[in-house]
């Protein structure tokens, strides 16, 4: 079964620390006011996944979408071996303004469910968007795009179910292009390269993909996508944006130049179905200042291989080592609110 996180925000506790300096024989007492948080999360099992992905439909990538195609099996096991009630949708990287189906759901249904007869059928045609789409890859904006107003209340209404996980698995072998419109449609996709303060940061794609599910939902982004270094894989640029994505939405980065997806496409299914790794806090901690105790039990170090680590970026505890809390438990994260 899938893992989802819950959560329970308290209202911050307002510690006082008392300090005393002396100078010239006078005790003057300074008083440092500090905020302190506790959040409560829980790694516990749900049954739903709803699953998009975001495939590259650009011309040097009909072999790549054949792959992730082949690799259905795979990753649909890995779902099914946890009884998952799991939807999946296909959506492509084109967002030029003259394509008028931009952000909508490839096929006759919208999505593809356990109940279809051939769903497998339906996946290895719809996964195989074509190579006609814009050579400005979209596929960020592309996914925010099909999962929020208007698309979402319009031709992909009710995909989306409040008790599901959602899983983005992006596919492409070239960076994110997402942009405000400030390429134009006929723009060269090299510009994609040359201009990055064109492109929408990161951070902010982030921050909306999160709001989607909310502080208290399941999210996992991965992809298959250009590695950083590219060696002996012709054609293809390191995915720097969805790599970034990926890191920070507790996903895997997939290596778009293997020549067989079948391994990581079971991979990205039993990521969904896994245990969860990162966990987002309300607020910026202070460095030095978490405390990790699972199920009142015992306290997780500050670890790189046997603990957790603190992105001061994006307020996220992680588990990238040997240790990650199992499920059923109960994690308990106290810090000192520090400054964005």
């Amino acid at each position: 079964m899938i893992s989802e996180v819950t959560r329970e925000s308290r209202v911050p506790v307002v510690l006082l620390f008392a300090g005393t300096s002396i100078l010239a024989g006078c005790a003057n007492d300074q008083q440092i006011h500090r905020n302190t948080t506790e959040e409560l999360f829980y790694q516990e099992l749900a049954a739903e996944a709803d699953i998009l992905f975001v495939i590259d439909d650009s011309q040097s990538m009909a072999d790549e979408q054949l792959l992730v195609a082949d690799g259905f099996h795979g990753f649909i096991t890995a779902l099914i071996e946890e009884d998952l009630d799991w939807r999946v949708a296909v959506v492509s990287t084109d967002m030029d303004k003259s394509f008028a189906e931009k952000g909508q759901f490839v096929g006759d249904t919208p999505w593809l469910t356990p109940d279809d007869e051939d769903y497998v059928g339906e996946f290895f045609e719809r996964i195989q968007v074509g190579i006609d789409g814009s050579d400005k890859e979209q596929g960020l904006k592309a996914a925010m795009h099909a999962l929020t107003d208007p698309k979402a209340l319009e031709v992909n209404e009710g995909f989306r179910r409040d008790s599901a996980a959602l899983a983005l698995i992006f596919v492409s072998d070239e960076n994110d292009c997402s942009n405000d419109a400030t390429l134009a449609d006929d723009a060269d996709g090299a510009l994609c390269y040359e201009y990055d303060d064109a492109l929408i940061p990161v951070s902010d794609v982030i921050s909306e993909l999160r709001g989607i599910v909310g502080l208290d939902g399941r999210m996992v982004a991965s992809g298959i996508v250009g590695p950083l270094a590219a060696n002996g894989c012709d054609g293809s640029w390191p995915g720097h944006r969805y790599l970034t994505v990926t890191e920070k939405l507790d996903g895997l980065a997939g290596n778009i130049c293997d020549n067989e997806y079948q391994t990581v496409m079971e991979d990205l299914g039993s990521r969904i179905a896994g245990p969860i790794y990162v966990f987002q806090l309300e607020y910026a901690a202070a460095e030095g200042t978490i405390a990790v105790v699972v199920d009142d039990e015992y306290e997780v170090e500050e670890d790189d291989d046997d603990g957790f680590t603190y992105d001061a970026e994006y307020w996220q505890v992680r588990f990238d080592g040997d240790y990650v809390p199992p499920p059923g438990s109960e994690i308990r994260i106290s810090y000192t609110i520090g400054t964005e």
